[in-house]
């Protein structure tokens, strides 16, 4: 039985080492100049219709997923931001918005921490106890 495994095994090696793939691509010119080029000074109503790739092609750089995620959450807080005063800009929102401090930051870690330590443990223990 282990030597048709062992033989298996070497035929799925032989053919993953031998699988070759060559990368192709294509190169469009064109310029990466889009139609807004000052987007700190859109109002908060043309703002929060960009989407997370459309927001990447006006900066020029490529967001990660932390950005992303944390774009939407702006993108959020800026319509609620928006009823109260609709004729405000990105740069005042900017402005006007508090940031989270580091304090802050730490607790909410250390509060995830003793969360995940508390589910690992019940994980592991015995839900019945035997006398």
């Amino acid at each position: 039985m282990k030597t048709y495994i062992l033989a298996i095994l070497l035929c799925l090696s032989s053919f993953a080492i031998t699988n070759n793939a060559n990368a192709i691509s294509k190169i469009y010119p064109g310029s990466t100049a889009t139609a807004i080029k000052d987007w700190k000074n859109l109002k908060l109503s043309e703002f929060i219709t960009l989407s997370a790739k459309d927001f990447s092609k006006v900066t020029g750089k490529k967001m990660n997923l932390r950005e992303r995620i944390s774009f939407s959450i702006t993108k959020q807080r800026m319509k609620h931001v928006l009823k109260k005063n609709p004729n405000m800009t990105v740069n005042e929102y900017m402005a006007s918005s508090g940031k989270m401090g580091t304090g802050w930051w730490i607790l909410i870690g250390a509060a995830a921490a003793v969360l995940i330590i508390l589910l690992i443990g019940a994980a592991v223990t015995p839900l019945s106890v035997s006398w």
